[in-house]
Parts: C-alpha cells; sequence; structure tokens
C-alpha cells in the first residue's frame, strides 16, 4: 500500500485591519509607524485642538488617520430631536466590514449655538457624530502619537470662544491691529492691515476655515466724537469673528458670494471672536 507523505506548512499570520493578526511585537512595531507618520501629518496641517495640556484631533485629523488604515465613516442618520439634532455615523473597512459606531448630538442650548440657522446646529451633531466614530477603532494610534485620545468636537471647549486654539504659524509680515478695551472700541487705523497679515502678540492664535454666510456692519462713535464702522463676519457654521478692517470685511464678502472657503486666524477677548487675518483657503499667509 503506497504510503503519503504529509508536507508540514507553518501558519503565516494573515494581516486585518492596524495589522491585528500580527504577533503582538509587530503589530505594536508597524502602529508604533503609522503614528509617526500621522503625527508628522496633524502636527504640519494643524488638524488639532489644543485644550489646556492635551492635543485633541479635529475630523480632519481623525480621517487622515482613516484613509491611512482604510477606515472609513460615513452618516448613517440624523434626525431632529428637541431642542436640537442627533446623528449616527457608522466606520467601515474598504471590504465592508463594520468596525465602528456612534451617536452624538448638539443642542441650541448651547452657548456657542444658541439662535443658530437649524442646518449648522444639524452639520455639528454630524461632525460630533463622525469623530466619535472613528475614535473607537483608531484611539490607540492617536495616542501613539502623543494626542488625547477624545476628539476635540467632543470636549466643551470647541462650543466656546476658545475653540481649534493652537500655536500660531509664522507669518511674513507683520501689522499692528487695534485692540478693542473696555469701554468704546479702539477706532481702526489710518491704513488698516491688508488680508493675510497678523498681529504678532505673542500668544497662539484660533484658526477656522469653511464658507461665509454673510458680512454684516454696525456703526458706533468713537471717543472723539466720529463715527466708526465695525463687521461682523459670519460662517456658515454659526460663527461670528468681528474685525475693524474694511479689507477684511470686503474679501469675505467676496468670498460669501463665490461660496469659496476661507481661512479666519482670531483672537478671543471680553468682546467675542476678533478676526486677525483672512485669506482664501489653500493660499496661506
Amino acid at each position: 500500500m503506497p504510503q503519503t507523505e504529509v508536507a508540514v506548512v507553518a501558519a503565516v499570520p494573515v494581516e486585518g485591519f492596524l495589522s491585528a493578526g500580527l504577533p503582538p511585537a509587530q503589530m505594536v512595531r508597524k502602529n508604533s509607524e503609522r503614528a509617526k507618520v500621522l503625527k508628522e501629518v496633524i502636527e504640519k496641517q494643524g488638524f488639532y485642538t489644543q485644550i489646556g495640556r492635551g492635543r485633541h484631533l479635529r475630523l480632519e485629523g481623525w480621517q487622515t488617520l482613516g484613509a491611512m488604515t482604510g477606515a472609513f465613516a460615513q452618516i448613517e442618520w440624523s434626525r431632529r430631536v428637541e431642542g436640537g439634532w442627533e446623528a449616527r455615523a457608522v466606520v467601515k473597512t474598504l471590504d465592508g466590514n463594520v468596525i465602528g459606531a456612534a451617536e452624538s448630538m448638539c443642542m441650541e442650548s448651547e452657548r456657542n449655538w444658541t439662535g443658530k440657522e437649524d442646518h449648522a446646529v444639524r452639520s455639528m451633531a454630524q461632525t460630533r457624530a463622525l469623530s466619535k466614530a472613528l475614535s473607537g477603532p483608531l484611539r490607540f494610534v492617536v495616542a501613539l502619537a502623543g494626542f488625547e485620545g477624545t476628539p476635540a468636537e467632543e470636549m466643551p471647549h470647541v462650543t466656546e470662544a476658545t475653540a481649534n486654539v493652537f500655536p500660531a504659524r509664522p507669518v511674513k509680515e507683520t501689522v499692528a491691529q487695534p485692540r478693542e478695551t473696555t469701554g468704546t472700541p479702539t477706532p481702526p487705523p489710518a491704513n488698516p492691515a491688508p488680508s493675510g497679515t497678523a498681529v504678532p502678540s505673542g500668544e497662539a492664535l484660533a484658526e477656522w476655515q469653511g464658507l461665509i454666510e454673510k458680512v454684516t456692519q454696525s456703526k458706533f462713535k468713537k471717543k472723539d466724537g466720529r463715527a466708526g464702522v465695525r463687521f461682523t463676519i459670519h460662517s456658515r457654521d454659526g460663527k461670528e469673528f468681528s474685525t475693524f478692517s474694511e479689507t477684511f470685511a470686503q474679501d469675505c464678502k467676496n468670498a460669501a458670494e463665490q461660496e469659496e472657503p476661507m481661512l479666519v486666524r482670531y483672537s478671543t477677548n471680553q468682546y467675542g471672536l476678533r478676526a486677525e487675518q483672512v485669506a482664501p483657503v489653500g493660499a496661506g499667509a
């Protein structure tokens, strides 16, 4: 009777999502490499919010890591609830497997969202759901990169005037802008700073980018009795930036009409958010 030889072949680990299935040391090594690349991108692009001593990724940061690992978030549904909006997001791999999900809400009772348009409140609920859903499967890679595991949109600071604060980027020009003090606002300079310049204050500036809804203006009386004009830049997601610069105001009006996204770097004072620099997204400073 013929004998049959059986060849013994060593099992080869199959690498899954985030290198799952590999030996622990190899899995950690691969994800540490991902974390290193992620950190470079996040810090270069500014996709994080500095809150206290912690750095929290915004949605763009979570989506960047998702693209690196083959995880993609999408809104499953959003619905009106009493006093706001609720949304659910799911995270899937390229082959369609669901690896994460989360629900989140944005309420009109939140200070930054009181009186805002319905679509803006709904959009923030969706943004929070997307970030939260991605953080479930990807949190430990973010921690390896040295960032906090909680998305920035979930932090209470994000709904306040101190949202999106991170170290200011260097600028080529510096032109002093008027600062508001208690009482009547400081009048604008004779020649307002051109769009794309920033105030060198030595402190962290905040950054926002998106579409402009409109620009409004209001008149006030200066200490010397002359009339002054304050402009308010209204973003589509509910933020309001004040400025005395007619150049800033006109640039944002043009962007609103053409539906072009704008970059606004701003400071915070007792009056709210103050635009220190505006430029088209991608133009830089």
